[in-house]
C-alpha cells in the first residue's frame, strides 16, 4: 500500500525541535526512494556539514557497490573521492 503522504508535490519540513531548517518538496517517488528538492532555511547552515558528509558517504557506497560506475556517474562526486 502506497503512503498517501509521499506523492509528487507534497511538502515536508525538516526540523530540529521547533526550529525549521529545510523544506522538502517531493519530486518523484520510486519506493523505497523518495526524491525531493530541498529549500534550505537560514538555520540549516549549522547542519550543512552533516548533510555534505552523508552525500559523500552515499557516493562512496555507490562506487563500492557498483564497480562499473565512475566518480562522474555519481552526482556531486569529485575525481579522487
Amino acid at each position: 500500500m502506497a503512503n498517501p503522504n509521499l506523492r509528487t508535490g507534497s511538502i515536508w519540513g525538516l526540523h530540529r525541535g521547533d526550529q525549521a531548517i529545510a523544506r522538502l518538496t517531493v519530486t518523484d517517488v520510486d519506493m523505497p526512494w523518495t526524491h525531493a528538492e530541498v529549500e534550505t532555511l537560514p538555520d540549516f547552515e549549522e547542519f550543512r556539514p552533516v548533510f555534505a558528509e552523508q552525500e559523500r558517504a552515499v557516493g562512496r557506497c555507490l562506487l563500492h557497490a557498483n564497480p562499473g560506475i565512475t566518480n562522474h556517474d555519481v552526482p556531486g562526486r569529485q575525481p579522487g573521492c
